[in-house]
């Protein structure tokens, strides 16, 4: 880890300090999850060579892994150049609303790691501009009416105010790119003489928001970018809802299943993030919405064996071994000084995970035993000569 800085060090010491993943954390930094991320990295491939838009859901308990494994996915898609869109359920949106996971998705856009989200002007302002500099005028209006044309293919509103915003862009017309970005991007609280401007009547709602979506994924490639990427954390926030809400969000992710598995969606990856009660739980769960179960629970024989990992829809991320969690260890000590042997902190802070996993009749999870060391870590730099920390110094 000679390679960090000291300020980025201390942010993210700070950050497994409170539990949290560090901003655009490392790659390395992802320990024993191989097999888990090479599943994720395989749909990178497909969306790429082939074109295929993949839906995955990496599932374990709270603390396991599953936002430090989306966080460095997150990385690898960008680097890959993807447009990549992170969201998490909560009271403000439970998957239900399509309109809502529209809007949440447009507002999360990034195109780098190390820089914060883009809205969605940017991203065209920047294609305009270097199609203008690289074409004579007649072929730059021949490359937007070539987009145009293949976003009618998905939904003709949509096509229609892209258009209003490429005009009004080139016009320098800035209320009225305003108003058709505002639209684009899903804000339903547009006035009716707004939206008249545009030559439209409604919004972007439950009906067409998929199909928008849709288009909007091939926007992205038409912009230059290798496909669209979506993280949605925090799916299991659904089995809080009220039964006819539930069964709104399961078929809202029906619905991306089957047009994902019938790739209508364009070089799209889906990949969401759960805990195993979403499936256990068979009265609120996948299980209560057969239509949605029969879609994703696959992958396992009739005496429980995984069948290949690539061709899961649910990744189920392993139980860490204690090498890994020593591991895990070391590179946290490395993050600020250490006066004490950091394989025998991580000894004592194992002990205590499986103390804690034994009273509590739950697995210990990589969260957890982050937090006995960093605890045994600061106590021993403050009080080395402790009895405790008197081992393999």
């Amino acid at each position: 880890m000679g390679h960090l800085s000291a300020n980025t060090k201390s942010l993210y010491f700070n950050a497994f300090t409170n539990g949290v993943v560090p901003g655009a954390i490392e790659t390395h930094y992802l320990k024993g999850r191989d097999r888990e991320m090479d599943s994720l990295l395989h749909t990178l491939d497909l969306a790429k060579e082939r074109g295929v838009s993949s839906f995955k859901l990496v599932e374990g308990p709270y603390g396991s892994g599953k936002t430090m494994i989306l966080s460095v996915f997150e990385k690898h898609a960008l680097k890959e150049g993807f447009l990549v869109s992170r969201i998490s359920l909560g009271s403000h949106n439970n998957f239900s609303k399509p309109e809502i996971i529209y809007r949440d998705i447009m507002s999360s856009l990034k195109v780098q790691a190390d820089q914060p989200v883009c809205e969605f002007e940017d991203l065209f302002k920047e294609w305009l501009k270097e199609t203008k500099k690289a074409q004579s005028q007649a072929e730059a209006t021949k490359k937007i009416y070539h987009v145009i044309s293949e976003l009618q293919k998905y939904h003709s509103s949509f096509a229609q105010v892209l258009l209003v915003y490429i005009r009004s862009l080139i016009n320098n017309d800035l209320e009225l790119s305003s108003i058709a970005a505002g639209w684009i991007k899903g804000d339903y609280n547009l006035p009716y003489e707004q939206k008249k401007k545009l030559n439209i009547k409604g919004n972007i709602d439950r009906h067409n928001a998929f199909d928008i979506l849709r288009g909007f994924s091939k926007l992205v490639h038409l912009l230059g970018y290798n496909g669209l990427v979506v993280l949605v954390d925090e799916l299991e926030y659904i089995l809080n809802e009220r039964v006819d809400i539930r069964l709104k969000a399961y078929t809202s992710m029906r619905h991306l299943l089957d047009e994902i598995g019938e790739n209508k969606w364009h070089q799209t990856v889906f990949v969401g993030a759960q805990t195993p009660e979403i499936v256990t739980d068979k009265e609120k769960g996948y299980y209560s919405y057969e239509a949605l179960a029969q879609r994703i629970i696959s992958g396992f024989d009739d005496v429980g064996r995984l069948q290949d990992f690539r061709n899961l829809t649910i990744i189920p991320l392993s139980r860490t071994s204690d090498d890994t969690f020593i591991e895990i260890g070391e590179q946290i000590a490395g993050l600020t000084k250490c006066q004490v042997n950091p394989n025998h902190l991580s000894k004592l802070a194992l002990l205590e995970l499986k103390k804690n996993e034994k009273s509590a009749g739950k697995e210990g999870v990589v969260r957890e035993y982050i937090k006995y060391f960093v605890h045994l870590l600061e106590l021993s730099n403050d009080n080395p000569q402790m009895p405790i920390f008197q081992v393999n110094r």
